[in-house]
């Protein structure tokens, strides 16, 4: 059996699951590739590049490619005859939207400043062309494919005007894990609700960073994917995925912490609340990312939607948390947050 019979059947038996498939597309250039000393020298960002060797896998090192070169087109007629050929549900996008920089003169990107010194040129306006294309190519031919991109900050409205998800966070892992980014960061870089699409975090982080993720990424409305094996915490993240189809957590119900119209906060000012307002409930994200020692909020809920509820529950354990006199306390552990599920009586 040839491999693209192989593939196939793999997409077949995906398929026949009732799983979509997604394959997986990135930004480089592999040595191995029988294309590799034939286009690289015009392909690459030139500059000196520490090539990425990908880990568990045979030895090869991959380079970074400009699309705003003659590479792009190069891949957009490759991945037309893929979509042609291979009935996959959408594209994975590892950086491949993402417009670099680029100092490779035989494409043109030659770019000095009043020194004579070459500057980096950025490739936005090509990397703009290039997602218009691939829009074309993609989805001309097969309408509704899922466009999964994952970017790392660049949330550029070149190509997320275009993207269905957009996949955040890698670019926080390769801090000191113990370093916490900056709220406003955050605010910037997690504002794909803004394109009307969903945004979801990545974290390479270990499992006891994990939580204290969840208590950033879900002020913002952005769910975690973790990526070490599928221990415990993967698991526990499914769990939560679950929960937000289960309670209709989704981004038209979403209200931040910043927000000018939030309606909830910690009264002792050492939280922060963000809420969904859905048809049935009001669920309320409760964090004390920032704290380094546990802390109890108190959230009063008179003049709200909520003032005549007696109880909150949370979702993810089931606790019941009273509420008297409009006003609800909640213990949150240090960097830690709670879920609370409240109905007015």
């Amino acid at each position: 059996m040839s491999g693209q019979d192989q593939f196939q059947e793999l997409v077949r038996d995906t398929h026949d699951s009732g799983i979509g498939y997604v394959p997986y597309f990135g930004f480089q250039i592999s040595e191995k590739a029988p294309e590799f000393a034939l286009y690289y020298p015009h392909v690459g960002p030139g500059g000196t590049e520490q090539p990425y060797i990908a880990p568990n896998t045979t030895p090869a090192k991959s380079y970074s490619v400009c699309y705003g070169s003659i590479w792009g087109d190069h891949w957009l007629r490759g991945l037309a005859r893929f979509v042609r050929d291979y009935p996959v549900d959408g594209i994975y996008m590892d950086g491949t939207l993402c417009p670099g920089a680029c100092t490779n003169a035989s494409h043109g990107h030659k770019l000095r400043d009043s020194r004579g010194r070459v500057v980096p040129y950025f490739t936005t306006r090509e990397m703009r062309r290039f997602a218009l294309l691939l829009h074309a190519t993609t989805r001309g031919q097969r309408p509704g494919m899922l466009w999964d991109l994952h970017s790392s900050g660049q949330l550029l409205g070149v190509s997320m005007s275009l993207v269905d998800v957009e996949w955040n966070g890698e670019q926080v892992w390769r801090y000191d894990p113990q370093w916490k980014v900056p709220l406003d960061v955050y605010r910037a870089q997690f504002n794909g609700r803004l394109y009307g699409m969903p945004i979801q975090y990545l974290t390479n982080q270990a499992h006891e960073y994990y939580q204290r993720d969840l208590g950033v990424t879900l002020l913002f409305d952005a769910l975690l994917r973790p990526m070490e094996g599928l221990g415990l915490w993967q698991q526990d993240t499914f769990r939560l995925w679950r929960l937000f189809d289960e309670y209709e957590l989704r981004g038209e119900y979403f209200t931040p912490f910043y927000a000018a119209d939030a309606r909830y906060r910690d009264a002792s000012g050492q939280g922060l609340v963000s809420h969904y307002e859905t048809p049935r409930r009001t669920v309320l994200v409760v964090s004390n990312y920032q704290g380094t020692s546990p802390v109890n909020a108190s959230l009063d809920f008179a003049c709200t939607p909520l003032a005549t509820a007696t109880f909150a529950r949370d979702i993810r354990t089931g606790e019941e948390l009273p509420i008297h006199d409009s006003v609800l306390k909640v213990a949150l552990p240090a960097e830690g947050y709670r879920m609370l599920s409240v109905e007015p009586r």
